[in-house]
């Protein structure tokens, strides 16, 4: 992948839910709980549907973790 392209940050936002979410600590129900939504939403924001930002943000106060965590592409690391 050459520097200027980016891979979707859908991709990376899914990516990076998963590898922080252990869903042997918390089902997808009990995750859409603390998000005030439901499981079904759960599978499609995994799915890689959109999602707000304040739904971001969400999300990475449930996995304690901080948004750029969620968003930033772990793969161009190096």
């Amino acid at each position: 992948m050459h520097e200027s392209e980016e891979r979707p940050i859908n991709d990376v936002i899914v990516e990076n839910i998963k590898r922080y979410w252990d869903p042997s600590k918390m089902t997808k129900d009990q995750f859409g709980k603390y998000l005030g939504t439901s499981g079904s939403e759960i599978n499609r924001i995994l799915g890689g549907g959109n999602i707000t930002v304040k739904k971001l943000q969400q999300i990475a106060q449930v996995l304690e973790v901080k948004t750029i965590d969620l968003v930033e592409d772990w793969k161009e690391v190096k």
